[in-house]
């Protein structure tokens, strides 16, 4: 499966609120999804992401004292 339709069924499952079996086939099966998703949860790679993620900066953002300048 390609990562960038599992990321997007991924973001799809929590925009929507809808369960796995409500998975859109373009996204793929939903059962090798979920295998995935729950794979990549319990090996720390959503953590390792959302680390990554936090640590580029904002293009055209800054931050001071947790506050958003634009």
């Amino acid at each position: 499966m390609i990562t960038v339709f599992f990321v997007n069924g991924i973001l799809w499952i929590l925009r929507t609120g809808a369960p796995w079996r409500d998975l859109l086939e373009r996204y793929g099966k939903w059962q090798s999804v979920a295998t995935r998703f729950y794979h990549w949860q319990k090996g720390g790679i959503w953590n390792q992401i959302l680390a990554k993620l936090q640590a580029m900066p904002a293009a055209g953002y800054a931050y001071a004292d947790e506050h958003l300048i634009a």
